[in-house]
C-alpha cells in the first residue's frame, strides 16, 4: 500500500515556483509571485517520469497557486550494502554480467568533454582494457601514428579543431587498415547517413550510454568476426533516457541492441543491417514521421519482422489498423521490462534464457 511504499522508499523533494498544466505538451511554471514561464513540448520531463515508473518508482506533484510546487520522487530501497571497493572514486565496478576485455585489448578514447572522457576511460579500465585518451582529432592522430598496439578507436562524433569523429576514423584507417571504430553521438543527423544509408563500416553507440551498453557494444565490435549468433533488436525511440533504459534491459537479457532516434535513422539502419534484425521496438511518436508510418516501410524490407509498437497512448484507429497483424504488438508505456522480454520471446526472438 502507499503507506508502506513511503516507508520503503528514498524521498527526494524539490520545492520550485509552482506548476500549471496548459495542455498535454505545455507546462506553465509559476513563481510564488505569480510570474509564469512556459515550457513547450516537455518530453524530457515525461521521459524522466517514465524511467522512474519503469524502475518501480513513483512521482507525485503537490502544487498550489502562490505557494509553489513540491515534486516528490520515490525510488525503491535496496537491501544491499555497497562495499568500499564498489564506491571507490564514484566509478562503476565491472559486474559479472558485463562483458570484459578478453586479451588485454587497447582502446583509444577521443572525447573533448573532460567529464565524459573520464567516465568512459574509468569504465573501460574497470573492464580490463588498456586505454589511451585524447581530447581532439589532432592529438588522436599523433597517438595513432606511433608504433603502439591499438585495437579500437572509440570517438565522439563532434570534436573541436575542424576534424570530426567520422573524418578521424577515415584517417585512422589510412594509418591502420585493421583499426576497428566505434563512434558515439547524441544525434547522428546527416553526418553518418547518406542517401538513406548508414556509412559502410560505421558502428554507433548513442549518448547517453550506460556502463552495460558501453561494455556490450565494445565487445560486439571487437568480436565481430568470431562472435556467436545473438539476437539483434532495433530500438527506435527519440527520448535518449528511455532508449538507454530499453538498451540496458535487452543487453542484460543477452541481446545485441541497435539504436535509432528517428524515422530516417531507423530506415538507414534497416537498409544497412535489416537482414540481421530479429525484432524491432518502435515508438509511436517520432520527431520526423510517426511510428505507425515506419512499420509498413520496415515491412517492405522485412515482411516477417516482429515489431513492438510502444506508446503512452494508442489511438483506437492505430489499434484497429494493426489488430489483424500477428507480427505487431502494442505495449503501453511505461511497460514492465519483463513483459517486453516475454513479448519478444513470444515472437520467437531468441533472448537469453527464461527466468
Amino acid at each position: 500500500d502507499e503507506g508502506k511504499a513511503l516507508q520503503e522508499a528514498l524521498v527526494a523533494a524539490a520545492k520550485e515556483g509552482g506548476l500549471r498544466l496548459l495542455g498535454p505538451n505545455c507546462l506553465g511554471l509559476y513563481s510564488p509571485r505569480g510570474r509564469v514561464t512556459f515550457v513547450e513540448n516537455a518530453s524530457a520531463e515525461v521521459g524522466v517520469v517514465g524511467i522512474i515508473s519503469q524502475s518501480g518508482g513513483l512521482v507525485k506533484l503537490y502544487s498550489e497557486r502562490g505557494m509553489g510546487t513540491t515534486v516528490r520522487i520515490y525510488l525503491p530501497r535496496t537491501q544491499q550494502v555497497p562495499s568500499e571497493e564498489s564506491c571507490r572514486g564514484g566509478m562503476p565496478v565491472a559486474s559479472a554480467e558485463a562483458p570484459r576485455s578478453l586479451r588485454g585489448e587497447t582502446i583509444l578514447v577521443v572525447e573533448d568533454d573532460e567529464s565524459v572522457r573520464d567516465y568512459t576511460v574509468g569504465c573501460l579500465r574497470e573492464l580490463g582494457y588498456s586505454v589511451l585518451e585524447a581530447a581532439d582529432a589532432a592529438s588522436a592522430l599523433k597517438i595513432l601514428d606511433r608504433k603502439l598496439k591499438i585495437d579500437l578507436l572509440f570517438t565522439d562524433l563532434g570534436l573541436p579543431g575542424g576534424v570530426d569523429g567520422r573524418a578521424l576514423a577515415e584517417r585512422g584507417r589510412q594509418l591502420r587498415t585493421s583499426l576497428r571504430v566505434l563512434i558515439t553521438t547524441a544525434y547522428a543527423g546527416t553526418a553518418l547517413i547518406h542517401d538513406g544509408h548508414l556509412d559502410s563500416g560505421v558502428d554507433l553507440l548513442s549518448k547517453p550510454f550506460s556502463f552495460a551498453a558501453l561494455a556490450t557494444r565494445i565487445r560486439q565490435v571487437l568480436d565481430r568476426d568470431n562472435s556467436q549468433e545473438v539476437a539483434c533488436v532495433l530500438i527506435v525511440e527519440d527520448e535518449p533516457l528511455l532508449r538507454m533504459f530499453v538498451v540496458d534491459v535487452l543487453t542484460e537479457a543477452g541481446c545485441r541492441a541497435e539504436e535509432a532516434g528517428s524515422f530516417s535513422e531507423a530506415m538507414a539502419k534497416m537498409q544497412d543491417i535489416g537482414d540481421l534484425v530479429a525484432g524491432a521496438i518502435v515508438d509511436l511518436g517520432l520527431p520526423d514521421r510517426s511510428g505507425d508510418e515506419l512499420i509498413p516501410k520496415m515491412r517492405e524490407l522485412r515482411p516477417d519482422l516482429p515489431i513492438i509498437l510502444a506508446t503512452g497512448f494508442a489511438k483506437e484507429n492505430v489499434r484497429r489498423r494493426f489488430a489483424t497483424d500477428g507480427r505487431v504488438r502494442i505495449l503501453t508505456k511505461p511497460f514492465d521490462p519483463q513483459k517486453l522480454i516475454v513479448t519478444l520471446r513470444d515472437f520467437g526472438v531468441s533472448i537469453g534464457k527464461a527466468d
